[in-house]
């Protein structure tokens, strides 16, 4: 089982499994042995401390990762297409959906994530680990950490800003010191919104969507992904998975941050 101390030290295991990397503009992008995995990983930042990921890539095999990573961090991805199954027990599998999901790494826990030959991966990633937080001087209460853990890990978390953080990221143009103040600030805005959210947990919570729901969105999304040009109205959006079209915009609106309409309007 390898141990990560860092997204560094991930990186370069897949340097060592044949990956190869290239530096680009914002940082390193790492294309894959295409007979196991086609597409690409794009690093950006300090994987020591604040960095994004951008993650699209086709599998064409079945594998699993066994890992253990040590340092504590804040994971938030935005999911746009992925089929993911990952668990530190059997029988407490996850999967990993459309939408905003979120991972808090309090503490040293062994992780394993299975991928199915054909399954494709496609996320942006935001990590922020502990030793970049206190390097803003930023004040964190005792149990931020076990608190933050306890209100995001494996629950369905309702903050679509925190998609818009990642889209912003994806598609800034500027470089160098600015790209990189850029994204620290950026890093540390999600941040705050898993705080405050973490301080009204329990307290005002938006309701779970059924899984029917999140595919409905996921679904839509695929839809106007081919056919933005001429886009279908929401009703015929919602007809071929019978759900009516209230419950398609608010799952649409929750899990990406934006209305259908804003949607089509920025594609």
């Amino acid at each position: 089982m390898q141990c990560f101390y860092s997204v560094s030290d991930m990186l370069r295991q897949y340097e060592a499994y044949g990956w190869k990397r290239t530096g680009i503009r914002y940082g390193s992008c790492f294309e894959p042995p295409v007979e196991v995995v086609s597409g690409h990983i794009q690093a950006w930042g300090n994987p020591e401390a604040c960095c994004f990921i951008d993650t699209d890539i086709v599998f064409h095999a079945n594998l699993m990762e066994r890992y253990y990573y040590q340092a504590k961090s804040i994971q938030i991805t935005f999911v746009e297409d992925m089929a993911l199954s990952y668990y530190q027990k059997k029988t407490e599998r996850n999967e990993a959906r459309f939408g905003v999901f979120c991972y808090v790494n309090n503490l040293p826990r062994p992780w394993y994530k299975r991928f199915s030959s054909g399954e494709v991966q496609k996320a942006s990633t935001i990590y922020i680990t502990d030793q970049f937080l206190e390097g803003t001087g930023a004040v964190f209460s005792d149990n931020f950490w076990n608190r933050t853990a306890h209100a995001v890990n494996n629950r369905d978390v309702s903050l679509p800003l925190l998609a818009d953080i990642c889209r912003e990221i994806k598609s800034a143009e500027m470089s160098g010191e600015a790209f990189s103040l850029f994204l620290q600030g950026k890093a540390l805005e999600a941040a705050g919104l898993l705080v405050d959210y973490t301080l009204s947990f329990g307290l005002k919570r938006t309701p779970s969507l059924t899984t029917k729901a999140r595919d409905a969105a996921k679904s839509a999304l695929q839809i106007l992904n081919q056919s933005f040009v001429q886009p279908p109205v929401i009703e015929d959006l919602a007809k071929p998975i019978e759900i009516n079209k209230q419950t398609l915009q608010r799952a649409f609106q929750q899990l990406t941050g934006q209305s259908i309409h804003e949607y089509i309007k920025s594609i």
